[in-house]
């Protein structure tokens, strides 16, 4: 993947790269204006509720792959009150590196079935969370991505099922 590069270049070479497989045009600015909008950017229907009754039990935590100054805006659209932040600025790295999952439970101080990994993609998240280790994978599936099951995680279909499913009764 190369050396770590700011979120907006990895935003606009991304949206360049896409717009010419699909052979439209691209212009200067269009990077900058995705990457403006990033922060707009809300939840799913339910996802803070969700995880405000989450936070009621357990501490919460993100690892995003956005950097410092869109994390904190997009936490404040998530409603919910996380603990711990962590960037890919922060790291130096993106996921699906393992060292996202290496820094994260570093800085935590937990051992691997110590944390609950939540995720809607197996192939960017749950595959690295696998491979080093973390014990407790839930998939939250959104038809998005192939189910990978020998990953060993549970899969859920509506985020809020994931409070039950960590032992929270229903409200």
């Amino acid at each position: 993947m190369g050396e770590w590069k700011p979120f907006h270049q990895v935003v606009a070479r991304s949206l360049e790269r896409t717009m010419r497989w699909f052979g439209l045009e691209y212009r200067q600015g269009d990077g900058e204006a995705v990457y403006e909008e990033i922060p707009t950017w809300g939840p799913y229907p339910g996802v803070s509720e969700a995880l405000r009754r989450l936070a009621e039990e357990y501490p919460l935590v993100i690892v995003t792959n956005s950097d410092d100054v869109h994390a904190s805006r997009l936490v404040e659209n998530l409603q919910a009150p996380f603990e711990v932040v962590i960037t890919s600025e922060q790291m130096g790295i993106y996921k699906p590196q393992l060292y996202a999952f290496e820094y994260m439970l570093d800085k935590l101080g937990v051992a691997l079935d110590e944390i609950v990994h939540v995720s809607a993609s197996p192939k960017y998240d749950l595959r690295p969370a696998a491979d080093i280790g973390i014990k407790n994978k839930v998939y939250m599936d959104r038809g998005f991505e192939h189910d990978e099951h020998w990953l060993g995680y549970k899969r859920i279909t509506d985020i809020a099922d994931l409070p039950v499913l960590l032992g929270l009764p229903r409200p």
